[in-house]
């Protein structure tokens, strides 16, 4: 069984800004070996998909969402 836990951060630090949204959601898919590319890129729009952001985001950078 995995347990997570939930790390406060400032997302100025803790986002690398050289990286897309994508990108920085599917880094732990990576790391992980979870699935192959193509439902690795799913997998992040599903992602994106239940916490309310659009898929139109996935290229944006960090500091191109707004923090409120």
């Amino acid at each position: 069984m995995r347990k997570v836990q939930p790390i406060l951060q400032d997302p100025y630090s803790s986002l690398n800004p050289r990286k897309t949204i994508e990108q920085i959601i599917m880094l732990p898919l990576k790391v992980h070996r979870i699935g192959d590319a193509a439902s690795r890129r799913q997998a992040v729009r599903e992602i994106m998909d239940g916490v309310g952001l659009s898929a139109r985001l996935l290229g944006f950078y960090p500091n191109q969402l707004s923090g409120g």
